[in-house]
């Protein structure tokens, strides 16, 4: 059996824990780990292990929760679980990348269910996931309206909803850019951004987006 205290002090490193607290605006403990090793351990270890005591404890029981290979509907009390004690973005967006997308059906249905939560980093959750699996013919349009319909203020939904849209714009800009004008103008801005540094927008968008007037 590992021994994860013991495991974290064999990992951690001074440096990259410095690096990640510019980034990272948790009030978790941060020991600075990789994610990748954090991946690598979620593997070996207890189906079952649970942990909120720091961020990489936390993180590793969000890998542990995405990896495990029960039925999908058997791990949404646990996913929404580990989503409440989250509060930055990359606990949220690393747990994100670890569902594999052939169980897209069950995570569509559970989003739906959890999709106007009262907790920000659930639905931050709902869009990423969203963008991740979701972003196709059949989608588009709900997602777009589902965007419009959220009115939060929060900083990482608005951001999340920015960074949607702007992959959207990829293969659906004419659809995103007719519904672009009704979000507010903070979420705009941020869309405007992300789609001016984006190396998968045509200048032509770009200069469009670059116009667009923000009331």
């Amino acid at each position: 059996m590992i021994d994860i205290d013991e495991w974290i002090q064999q990992n951690k490193e001074a440096n990259f824990c410095q690096f990640q607290s510019g980034i990272i605006k948790t009030s978790y403990h941060m020991d600075g780990i990789r994610v990748g090793k954090l991946r690598e351990l979620a593997k070996l270890i207890d189906d079952n292990y649970f942990c909120s005591e720091s961020y990489e404890k936390l993180l590793l029981s969000g890998f542990v929760i995405a990896y495990r290979k029960d039925d999908f509907d058997k791990k949404t009390d646990d996913i929404y679980r580990y989503l409440l004690c989250c509060d930055d973005w990359s606990l949220v967006d690393s747990f994100c990348s670890s569902f594999s997308k052939k169980n897209n059906k069950n995570m569509e249905s559970f989003l739906q269910k959890i999709s106007f939560d009262d907790h920000s980093y659930v639905i931050r959750f709902v869009l990423v996931m969203y963008l991740r699996m979701f972003l196709d013919d059949n989608h588009i349009d709900f997602i777009i309206d589902y965007c419009l319909k959220l009115k939060r203020k929060e900083h990482e939904i608005i951001m999340a909803i920015g960074w949607l849209l702007q992959c959207a714009s990829i293969d659906y800009y004419d659809k995103v850019i007719d519904k672009i004008g009704y979000f507010d103008k903070e979420i705009i801005k941020i869309y405007q951004r992300k789609i001016l540094d984006s190396y998968r927008i045509d200048d032509r968008k770009k200069e469009e987006v670059r116009s667009l007037c923000i009331k």
